[in-house]
């Protein structure tokens, strides 16, 4: 038999759920229209959590972002980043 097991909610899908309601679905960078329902990709840690891990549930410290600018955000660096802002 297999034994299911349930995972501890860390509260961040319930925060970016409200963010997702609250705010514009527009990347915060290049404005791109993020779609109607969020992925969660769509949520990134200004501050990182392995650094700032006391603003993890932070509304302030989440920017909704589409997948290009997570990604160059994440991967690519500022300089990336910064260029694909609108």
């Amino acid at each position: 038999m297999k034994k299911s097991y349930s995972r501890k909610s860390t509260g961040e899908k319930e925060l970016f759920m409200q963010i997702w309601n609250e705010r514009d679905r527009r990347c915060s960078n290049c404005h791109a229209f993020l779609g109607w329902e969020p992925k969660t990709w769509n949520f990134a840690h200004i501050k990182p959590k392995s650094t700032h891990p006391e603003l993890r549930l932070s509304k302030e410290n989440i920017a909704l972002l589409c997948w290009d600018c997570h990604y160059a955000l994440d991967f690519g660096g500022k300089e990336i980043f910064n260029k694909r802002k609108r």
